[in-house]
């Protein structure tokens, strides 16, 4: 299953808050369950073995429980296909995905791991995605003139005093690759992750002083970024 960001704004969610601790300790384990569409598969007993299998104490009338909970505070909705029960977070779209795209600059994801939700509950609750290939004879080239548009894009998303010290990271980067040179596609990259840091970090002050010890200490890579800014958050 791929990993999950869990932003910090949990903390003050008034709906999560209002979950009882087992239900609220069920929705982090459920949560690395899903697939790129926010959907997992919600029958007790596969639930119990693949988010509690070293956990003997807990059954799966506690899961169907805890998962009755979630969807009373409106935070998953279930369906049934084949006598399978399967869920989704409701608000799964609105936190995951900002920045996976292609290089046509298309939103993508990974192969459903569920049955497609039924039509209303797919209507009501989740984001479909554009068609990925709007053309029927795309060009397998993508266009260099769209990939600088969303670079220069990506960099005004930054304000203009943090600007620059992203400039100086992705030059950093260029110095030390043999060529002196990075690929757009490697600068896009390069900007999504830090943009991904900086909404995660949700401190401005913060990820600024990240960016700079890493330009500092010659260290411009995002590992290096985070790990900056997870000490800082831990003093």
């Amino acid at each position: 299953m791929p990993n999950r960001i869990i932003k910090d704004t949990i903390l003050t969610s008034p709906t999560m808050n209002k979950l009882s601790i087992p239900a609220e300790r069920h929705f982090y384990r459920l949560l690395l369950t899903v697939d790129d569409y926010g959907c997992f598969e919600a029958t007790p007993d596969v639930v119990r073995g693949r988010c509690y299998s070293l956990q003997k104490k807990v059954t799966a009338k506690k899961i169907q429980q805890w998962q009755n909970e979630l969807a009373n505070k409106g935070i998953t909705k279930y369906w049934v296909t084949d006598e399978r029960i399967f869920g989704i977070f409701i608000k799964f779209d609105k936190h995951n995905s900002k920045y996976c795209v292609t290089d046509e600059g298309r939103p993508t994801r990974h192969r459903r791991r569920t049955p497609e939700p039924p039509n209303k509950l797919f209507a009501t609750f989740c984001q479909s995605l554009p068609n990925p290939n709007p053309n029927p004879n795309p060009n397998p080239n993508p266009n260099p003139n769209n990939i600088s548009l969303q670079i220069e894009n990506l960099l005004n998303s930054f304000e203009n005093s943090l600007k620059s010290k992203v400039e100086k990271y992705l030059e950093h980067i260029c110095l030390k690759n043999k060529t002196k040179r990075i690929t757009n596609g490697r600068r896009r990259t390069l900007l999504l992750e830090l943009l991904n840091t900086k909404e995660t970090c949700n401190d401005d002050n913060l990820f600024t002083q990240a960016i700079e010890g890493a330009i500092k200490y010659d260290a411009c890579n995002i590992g290096y970024v985070n790990a900056i800014v997870r000490n800082k958050k831990i003093q």
